[in-house]
């Protein structure tokens, strides 16, 4: 359970048959390249008056991987996150593992996004990739200053529904 606010410098994951809660009000802030993985399960239970904050530290290129199943966000914001680019902390190594997103779902299902804010991802190609995913929700999210695509579905099933997308690359 993580109840307070916490930097995260160094790669957090998040194991199979592991549920991590984040409570609300809590502001997550991702810096020195550092990424989120989640393997097991998240519920992130912001509300209206307390929305749980995931920040990309500036100059810093963090992003969060999903690969997993029955993970709720609710009242989240996830802001100045950049594509997921292993090539920053392993120079020595080419091609190591790579998205073209900040929000990655992998082989994921029964995934929902409730009342969530996507914002100012800072490069790549997609806010939100979902690749070979199943019941996906957005429900009354919005995507604003985006580079590129808001959201990119790739042999996947969403449902994206009351959610607003504005100035959107």
């Amino acid at each position: 359970i993580i109840s307070e606010n916490m930097t995260i410098d160094k790669d957090f994951i998040i194991e199979k048959n592991t549920t991590l809660i984040i409570n609300n009000g809590v502001n997550i802030t991702l810096s020195d390249n550092a990424n989120i993985y989640i393997y097991g399960k998240i519920k992130a239970l912001g509300n209206t008056f307390s929305p749980i904050k995931f920040i990309g530290h500036h100059n810093s290129n963090s992003a969060i991987y999903v690969n997993s199943i029955e993970s709720q966000f609710n009242f989240c914001q996830f802001t100045e996150l950049s594509a997921l680019n292993n090539n920053l902390k392993f120079p020595l190594f080419k091609d190591m593992w790579e998205t073209s997103s900040a929000i990655t779902l992998y082989e994921s299902s029964d995934i929902s996004f409730n009342n969530c804010l996507f914002t100012n991802n800072q490069n790549g190609d997609d806010m939100i990739n979902v690749v070979r995913s199943e019941k996906i929700t957005f429900s009354n999210c919005s995507f604003r200053d985006i580079l590129s695509d808001a959201l990119d579905s790739d042999f996947s099933n969403i449902k994206i529904e009351d959610c607003q997308f504005v100035l959107v690359g």
